[in-house]
């Protein structure tokens, strides 16, 4: 049976391998279309190719982090939710701009 076109999608992007599997995998459970990818660098290029709902980015990541992604893109960033296991407020603060 393969997923519907009409369920919302997500991209996914993590460096930590364990967190990428296990937050597609409970994201494609529940009925969403996922792609992933374990790094920042191509993910703006990406993110404008692909027009996912929704994207689910890492914070901290070598070579780029997700603040920068989300700058590069601006306004054609889409709805995004940043994870971070930084309890750093001025990371909290970045993240609500």
């Amino acid at each position: 049976m393969g997923v519907s076109l009409d369920k919302p999608s997500v991209l996914v992007v993590d460096d930590d391998p364990v967190t990428l599997r296990v937050t597609a995998a409970l994201l494609e459970r529940e009925g969403y279309r996922v792609a992933t990818r374990d790094q920042a660098l191509g993910t703006a290029v990406e993110i404008l190719r692909s027009q996912p709902d929704f994207v689910l980015l890492d914070v901290n990541m070598p070579e780029m982090d997700g603040f920068t992604v989300a700058q590069r893109l601006g306004a054609s960033m889409p709805v995004t939710l940043m994870l971070s296991s930084s309890d750093l407020s001025s990371d909290t603060a970045r993240c609500r701009q």
